[in-house]
């Protein structure tokens, strides 16, 4: 149960990357040093961690690590490997400026796009994707960036997010009944690939929830320095230490060290190493940058 509604990471990621970019009122223009920059930072973390994906598998599995599964990965792999998440940010990096553009200068394009959108996540709680979900998962979660560019604008009116959070409530208990009707999984992955209704109103609901929990706490002083600059580091850090933690997650269940941890224990015990390795990680990158200078 815990392991399956702690699947909210993906939407955060999302609505985190979107929200700072749409509260920009000039317009994103999508230049070529805007595309080189962002895949940037996407494809690197992304290679990096390939490194020692295939040190791993060579070790536990080498006859896994085939030419036809090096290509793969080094291709953002298939289906629901790892690398969705890359295909997923790289249409994100064309969504946004788009449907930024969309909501600022052709609202009645804006207006389509949100009907498009908004059925096919409703569709979707009905049928399988008839086409595979990588070549048309943008299309739910501009669904999601929609929702994102208008909490954007209006944030700071306490009844726009009332709304929301009622609305998505709404969406997610009545989703859930149609899908318990057709007895089709609630399991929140198996309404992930692409994400249809139940899986995006999930994810709505507790954006919208976290952002306000955060913005409460925040105004009230409650983070100390200490506090501050973790929640800092995790922010900026968050897409890197997502392949971290599959790392140290593969290696502790690939030779079975896992089982000696509850899943509380191995779930802290995942997230303290990841810190520890992207913080040795970028004083790493530090030194290696002031020596080139």
């Amino acid at each position: 149960f815990l392991w399956d509604y702690a699947h909210i990471i993906v939407p955060l990621f999302v609505f985190c990357s979107a929200f700072l970019a749409f509260q920009k009122n000039e317009r994103i223009v999508l230049s070529v040093s805007y595309i080189t920059k962002r895949l940037k930072r996407l494809l690197i973390p992304y290679y990096l961690y390939l490194i020692p994906l295939f040190i791993l598998t060579f070790i536990n599995k080498p006859d896994d690590l085939s030419s036809a599964f090096i290509l793969r990965m080094v291709t953002w792999g298939t289906g629901r490997d790892v690398g969705w998440l890359v295909v997923l940010f790289v249409y994100l990096l064309i969504l946004i400026p788009v449907i930024h553009f969309m909501y600022q200068s052709k609202k009645w394009l804006f207006i389509i796009f949100f009907l498009s959108s908004f059925l096919t996540v409703i569709t979707l709680l009905f049928i399988k994707s008839p086409l595979p979900f990588r070549y048309m998962m943008w299309l739910p979660w501009s669904f999601f960036l929609i929702y994102t560019i208008v909490f954007a604008r209006y944030y700071k009116n306490r009844n726009v997010g009332l709304a929301i959070l009622m609305l998505s409530a709404i969406a997610f208990v009545i989703s859930r009944d149609l899908r318990l009707s057709q007895h089709a999984s609630l399991i929140l992955t198996e309404n992930k690939y692409p994400p249809n209704l139940y899986y995006l109103s999930y994810g709505i609901f507790f954006s919208t929830l976290l952002f306000y929990v955060h913005q409460s706490i925040d105004s009230k002083g409650w983070y100390g320095g200490m506090a501050q600059r973790c929640f800092e580091f995790l922010s900026f850090h968050s897409y890197s230490l997502f392949f971290i933690h599959f790392l140290w997650v593969k290696l502790f269940v690939d030779f079975g060290i896992h089982k000696i941890f509850g899943w509380a224990w191995f779930f802290i015990f995942i997230i303290g190493v990841s810190i520890i390795t992207q913080h040795g990680f970028n004083s790493v990158s530090k030194k290696i940058s002031a020596a080139r200078h």
